[in-house]
């Protein structure tokens, strides 16, 4: 009778304990620190102010992953790298004081008319008197064709 020594080798993978969830906010090349999450772990997705790049606003929309909308509130269990996704037209920011109510931006063709907010920015001790441009009341008409900043005036 024969013996046989066998021998058996067992390769372990090392499945990682954290991943990284990294992000690429493009044009507005605002820098966003990596992430390190474990798996199930929940996320929470920075936002981006709207600003204005080359005369046209650019509203944050969403992160993207892989060119889908990522939308898990948990973190899988794999790297991801998020690139903002920006709605990119010409229009009004309306800049308000921190405590007052947040306006969405006008969107609005060149030449076509424009109307104020109906929202009031409400600061409490103070009167809202108007909007602001370049140091001057501005009057809602047409709409020019490069986009801009209103900042919301207050009177004590």
């Amino acid at each position: 009778m024969k013996s046989f020594l066998h021998k058996i080798i067992l390769t372990v993978g090392c499945i990682p304990s954290t991943y990284t969830l990294s992000f690429e906010s493009g044009p507005h090349n605002q820098v966003f620190e990596d992430v390190s999450l474990s798996r199930n772990d929940p996320v929470t997705l920075p936002n981006i102010d709207h600003f204005i790049l080359d005369g046209k606003v650019h509203q944050f929309l969403y992160w993207s992953y892989r060119g889908t909308r990522f939308s898990n509130d948990r973190m899988p269990s794999r790297n991801i790298h998020l690139e903002a996704v920006f709605d990119i037209y010409t229009g009004i920011i309306f800049k308000t004081t921190p405590s007052a109510i947040k306006i969405d931006p006008l969107k609005a063709d060149e030449g076509s008319r424009i109307y104020a907010p109906n929202v009031v920015p409400t600061v409490t001790g103070f009167v809202f008197s108007g909007w602001i441009k370049d140091s001057k009341p501005f009057i809602f008409d047409r709409m020019p064709n490069d986009s801009f900043i209103l900042t919301a005036n207050y009177l004590f």
